[in-house]
C-alpha cells in the first residue's frame, strides 16, 4: 500500500511526463489539412513513440500467433501478419503506469472541414481478466486548441472485472474527459463531464474475447465540439451499448486539429494492437501524364479526398493546395506565393467538390516537366512527424510538325530473332546480319499539319506484318538522348489465319547516328514489341 505522500509524488511525476506530452506544437504551422496517417505494424512501428524514443513504455511488433505465455498469447493479429505490443515500464499500481503514444503523423491546430477520426484495434483477453481482477488500460485521443497546444483528452477507461463482481467475467469500458486511476473508474455510470447536454453513459460489460477497435469521431455540433466514442467487433458491427457522445462545451473558435492517442494507464502487459490510424485528406492530380504543343497551356486539377468513407474530414471547400514544376523546361513555374499561371477557383482552394485547377503556359521549350500539388507546408513539431501531402503528374511539351523516317530490325522478346534487313525505306529486304534477328521495319511520316506516311513491319516468327493505312498523329519531343517520336494511326494486321484492321502506335528514339542507341517500339490492338533498342538501321527524326 502507497502511503499518500508516496503516491503523490508518483503522481506529479506521471503529470510531469504527461506534460511532456503537452507542449511543443508550434504556433507558427500552416493551415494545412492533415495527410492521413496508418499504421499496422507490418513494417515497423513508426509514429508509435516508447521510452526509447521520447515517450513511455514500449511498443514492440510481434508475428501473428505471437506466443507470449501471458495475456493473449497466441492470438492472430487483427488484420496481416503483424502487431505491435504495448506495456507500460515499471508499472506499480495505483501509480499511472503510463504506455507508448502516436502523434497520428504529427500534431495539427487546424480543425479539418467535417471533422476526422481515429482508430486502434485493441485485443481483449476475458480469459485473463477472470484471473486479473481490476486490471486497467486508459486509451486516449486528444485534441489541441487553435494555438496548436493541448485542449482536452477523450478517454476510453477499461478495466478488468472487480473481485467482487459475480457478472460474467470481462472488461468494464467507457467513455469519458478523465485518465488514471485517481480520477477514473471504468465502472462509473455517470463519468465526468456531466454537463449539460451530457448525460450518464453506462459503461458496457464485454465478456468475448477478441479484437475490438476503439474509434474517436471529432466533429462540430452547435459551434461546439463533440466526439463520438465508440467501440466496434472484430466483424465491423457497434458492440451493443458501446456507443457515447461527449459533449465537450469547447467553442470551435477554439478548437484545433490531431494531437495524440496515448495509452496513458496501461496495466496490462504486452497489450495487443493493431491497425492504427486517423483519417485525413489525400490528393489526386489528372491528368497523371499528357502532352501538348511547345508554346500552348496545361491544366492540372488537384481533387482532394478523405480517407474515411462517412468524410471525416470533408474535403469540402476552402482547402489549399500549391502547385509546383519541380523539373523539366518549366522549371519554378508555381502558384504560390505569387501566381504565375491561373487557378480554378482564383484563391487555388477547393471547391464544393473538393477540385482545384492550375493553368500554366509552356515557355516554348520541348521537353517533360514534372508537376506538384501538395497540401502547404505543415511544420514538424517534433521528429517523425509527417509535413505534407504531395502527389505528381508528368506534361510533354513538343511539336507536331517535322518529320520522322526509320528502317532496320529490333530483338525484342528474348524469343525473336533478326529476320531481314531494310535497305530502302519503306522496303523491307531479307538479310543475313544475324541468324539471330527477329523483326524488320520502315517508315516514313511527316506533319506540318495534317500528318501523312507509311509504315511496314514484319515479324516472321510471330506471323505478324503490319501496313500502316493512315497516319492520325505525330508528336515529336526532347528526351535526355536526343529526340522521341510517336506516331499512331490505323492499320492492317496481316496473319496466316486473317487480316484484322486496328489501331497502332509507333514511339522512337533518335539518340545519335548512325542509329547509335536507337530505339523502337510498336504497339497494336493485338500485338506489341519494344521499345528495344535497334539491332541494324537508324532513325532520324527532324522537326
Amino acid at each position: 500500500m502507497f502511503k499518500p505522500r508516496v503516491l503523490l509524488r508518483l503522481l506529479s511525476a506521471a503529470i510531469l511526463s504527461a506534460s511532456l506530452l503537452l507542449v511543443g506544437a508550434s504556433a507558427t504551422m500552416a493551415d494545412a489539412p492533415p495527410g492521413p496517417y496508418s499504421n499496422g505494424f507490418e513494417t515497423d512501428t513508426s509514429g508509435w513513440f516508447d521510452s526509447s524514443s521520447g515517450g513511455s513504455g514500449t511498443i514492440t511488433r510481434q508475428p501473428s500467433g505471437y506466443a507470449s505465455g501471458g495475456y493473449a498469447s497466441g492470438v492472430p493479429s487483427a488484420s496481416a501478419g503483424w502487431h505491435a505490443r504495448v506495456s507500460s515500464t515499471a508499472c506499480v499500481t495505483p501509480a499511472p503506469c503510463m504506455g507508448p503514444h502516436t502523434r497520428w503523423g504529427g500534431y495539427d491546430r487546424v480543425f479539418p472541414i467535417g471533422g476526422y477520426r481515429t482508430y486502434v484495434a485493441i485485443y481483449l483477453d476475458t480469459a485473463w481478466a477472470d484471473t486479473n481482477r481490476d486490471r486497467r488500460f486508459d486509451y486516449i485521443s486528444a485534441i489541441n486548441n487553435v494555438a496548436g497546444t493541448h485542449l482536452r483528452d477523450f478517454t476510453f477507461n477499461a478495466g478488468t472485472s472487480l473481485a467482487t463482481d459475480a457478472r460474467p467475467p470481462g472488461f468494464d469500458i467507457t467513455a469519458s474527459t478523465n485518465t488514471f486511476r485517481h480520477s477514473s473508474f471504468p465502472q462509473n455510470p455517470c463519468p465526468g463531464p456531466m454537463a449539460p447536454p451530457n448525460t450518464c453513459r453506462t459503461p458496457v460489460h464485454i465478456t468475448t474475447s477478441g479484437w475490438y477497435t476503439f474509434r474517436h469521431t471529432f466533429r462540430a455540433e452547435a459551434g461546439a465540439l463533440v466526439v463520438d466514442m465508440e467501440i466496434f467487433n472484430s466483424a465491423g458491427g457497434l458492440v451493443p451499448g458501446a456507443s457515447w457522445t461527449v459533449y465537450s462545451g469547447d467553442a470551435m473558435a477554439t478548437v484545433g486539429g490531431n494531437r495524440y492517442g496515448w495509452f496513458a494507464n496501461e496495466e496490462i502487459p504486452e497489450l495487443p494492437i493493431d491497425d492504427s490510424e486517423r483519417t485525413g485528406l489525400s490528393l489526386a492530380l489528372t491528368p497523371a501524364t499528357a502532352r501538348n504543343e511547345v508554346g500552348t497551356s496545361h491544366m492540372v486539377t488537384a481533387r482532394a479526398t478523405s480517407t474515411d468513407t462517412d468524410d471525416h474530414p470533408s474535403p469540402g471547400p476552402g482547402v489549399a493546395v500549391e502547385f509546383d514544376v519541380i523539373a523539366g523546361p518549366n522549371t519554378g513555374q508555381t502558384s504560390h506565393p505569387v501566381n504565375t499561371g491561373t487557378c480554378t477557383p482564383s484563391n487555388c482552394m477547393t471547391d464544393s467538390s473538393g477540385q482545384v485547377s492550375w493553368t500554366y503556359t509552356s515557355n516554348g521549350t520541348q521537353g517533360t516537366d514534372t508537376i506538384r500539388a501538395c497540401f502547404p507546408e505543415r511544420a514538424a513539431v517534433l521528429p517523425g512527424d509527417d509535413p505534407r501531402t504531395c502527389v505528381t503528374a508528368t506534361k510533354t511539351w513538343g511539336t507536331s510538325t517535322g518529320k520522322v523516317t526509320g528502317g532496320g530490325q529490333i530483338a525484342g522478346d528474348p524469343l525473336f530473332g533478326l529476320a531481314g534487313n531494310l535497305l530502302s525505306v519503306p522496303a523491307i529486304v531479307p538479310s543475313a546480319a544475324s541468324s539471330g534477328s527477329q523483326a524488320s521495319f520502315g517508315f516514313v511520316v511527316q506533319s506540318s499539319g495534317s500528318p501523312k506516311g507509311n509504315l511496314e513491319y514484319d515479324d516472321k516468327p510471330a506471323d505478324v506484318r503490319i501496313k500502316a493505312i493512315d497516319i492520325t498523329s505525330l508528336f515529336i519531343t526532347s528526351v535526355t538522348c536526343g529526340l522521341h517520336a510517336e506516331f499512331s494511326g490505323t492499320a492492317q494486321v496481316i496473319r496466316s489465319t486473317g487480316t484484322t484492321t486496328e489501331d497502332f502506335t509507333v514511339e522512337v528514339d533518335d539518340c545519335g547516328e548512325p542509329g547509335t542507341s536507337d530505339t523502337l517500339g510498336i504497339t497494336t490492338d493485338s500485338y506489341a514489341n519494344g521499345p528495344s533498342t535497334l539491332i541494324g538501321g537508324n532513325i532520324q527524326i527532324h522537326r
